[in-house]
């Protein structure tokens, strides 16, 4: 067998491993997403069974993933999780590395890195990892199947989506870029073009949510997106959605202050457009409002919520002690990054409650725990030892939270200690135990006094027990 017949061979195994999937028996819920550009909904009904979410390529560089990459992987892992556990769908979720134009070491190297980083922030791992090289072929396919069907059009060696307010499918290569010899010029497709390209090759169906991608989020016209997506995916066995899900900003219609954009960098709307935190806003906005809310398991989010957020003010009030010290606490950048993904999932959360009694929602909220404690320590436990003796902390707070609601917690309680664990020595941790103490007194101080007393009794015990303050 030819080297190309084995490495079509093993593309379309691999597709076929992820497919492999049956729906759990009596599932019947379906989900109502909605597009952000248009407002149109689009309903997953349980007889599909699998939902493709594809995240947009990922440029392979010779640095590590950045922080703002991994943002993005977690709120889709989030949006991920949800149709996974709390609506039982299968969830074909693809992740492609763009490695041309870099070499193949760099290439590798790149994604032993991203594996080990979406391993660090307790993202499960994708269905299928691609690469952009792999499907040069089905670019070019692509490229041919939207030109004829109008809804692309190519100009000097270029093909645009649309019109040319719209991003590049195919761009004329410069300098040292890799190219690609195509019958309109030569060049290289770009990301969105990539993952149109995917959605007719790897894939093997249309996408049902594309997440992320610097490439479409100044699109003005997504209804070209969506129709040249489905354009693509005409060539494919059996559409699932004839029109995907775009989860992705729209700078000229979002308020900077509402989706918490700070002003103290002085990043303007505009300029967040492209930003995962900007995206994380909009995905809380706009997906899952219209699933009907159960009050009481609101009332019990909302209050974790109220003292995650207390506990996190108090903690910054130490912070400029601290670093006179040389010890830190949790940066402004750090306590960003948290309440970003609290509040993510919370909104979340609020809006599965229909059909999910308290217990269950609330065993996620650990979860967020978990996930920010993984990412969290393995990025800063080298550096910031009180770091992670503040995330023990949040950690045994929150867990306690979770006891007095009757909620089972030893999975993800695992998950923090192993992770804790992995990058701090108890000794480590107890080094700085007495400066942390005083934040972690006033907070229980504030509980202490506070209407709901009676029910941290048996916390503030254990936290005094264990020599916390």
């Amino acid at each position: 067998m030819s080297d190309g017949a084995e490495g079509s061979a093993a593309k379309q195994q691999q597709v076929e491993e992820a497919w492999r999937w049956s729906p759990p028996p009596g599932s019947d819920a379906s989900l109502k997403l909605t597009d952000v550009y248009t407002d149109e909904e689009v309903t997953l009904e349980r007889s599909w069974s699998t939902i493709t979410f594809l995240v947009q390529p990922i440029t392979a560089t010779k640095a590590a993933p950045s922080v703002r990459l991994l943002r993005t992987l977690i709120s889709a892992d989030t949006t991920r999780r949800v149709l996974q556990s709390s609506f039982g769908f299968n969830v074909l979720f693809a992740l492609c590395v763009d490695d041309l134009g870099v070499d193949a070491e760099t290439a590798r190297a790149f994604e032993e890195e991203l594996v080990k980083a979406l391993k660090a922030a307790n993202i499960l791992p994708p269905s299928l990892m691609l690469r952009a090289s792999d499907y040069i072929e089905e670019a070019k396919t692509t490229m041919d199947t939207l030109l004829k069907n109008a809804h692309a059009y190519e100009a000097d060696g270029e093909i645009m989506l649309g019109s040319d307010t719209n991003p590049a499918l195919w761009v004329k290569g410069s300098g040292d870029a890799q190219t690609f010899d195509a019958s309109w010029g030569k060049g290289r497709p770009t990301a969105t073009g990539i993952a149109m390209a995917l959605t007719a090759g790897a894939l093997d169906a249309p996408l049902d949510i594309v997440f992320g991608g610097e490439g479409t989020a100044n699109v003005s016209s997504v209804e070209a997106l969506n129709a040249a997506l489905k354009s693509a995916s005409a060539v494919t066995a059996a559409p699932v959605i004839s029109t995907p899900v775009c989860l992705q900003a729209k700078a000229t219609t979002m308020d900077a202050d509402a989706v918490g954009v700070g002003n103290d960098d002085a990043t303007t709307v505009a300029e967040a457009a492209t930003s995962p935190r900007l995206r994380l806003a909009v995905l809380r906005q706009s997906v899952f409002d219209d699933v009907a809310l159960n009050a009481e398991a609101l009332k019990d989010i909302t209050h974790i919520e109220q003292q995650i957020t207390a506990f996190l003010a108090a903690m910054s009030e130490q912070t400029s002690v601290y670093t006179q010290d040389r010890f830190e606490v949790l940066t402004q950048h750090d306590q960003d990054l948290m309440l970003n993904f609290f509040q993510l999932r919370q909104e979340i959360h609020k809006s599965l409650c229909n059909n999910i009694n308290t217990a269950a929602v609330l065993d996620h909220l650990l979860a967020i725990i978990a996930t920010v404690a993984a990412y969290t320590t393995a990025q800063a436990a080298a550096t910031k030892p009180l770091h992670v003796a503040s995330l023990r902390q949040i950690g045994l707070f929150v867990t306690g939270l979770l006891v007095r609601l009757g909620v089972s917690f030893d999975m993800h309680a695992a998950t923090i200690g192993f992770a804790v664990a992995a990058v701090a020595t108890p000794e480590e941790i107890a080094a700085r135990r007495k400066e942390f103490s005083q934040v972690f007194a006033k907070f229980f101080e504030q509980l202490s006094s506070g209407p709901d007393a009676d029910a941290y009794k048996s916390i503030i015990d254990q936290a005094r027990a264990e020599g916390i303050f």
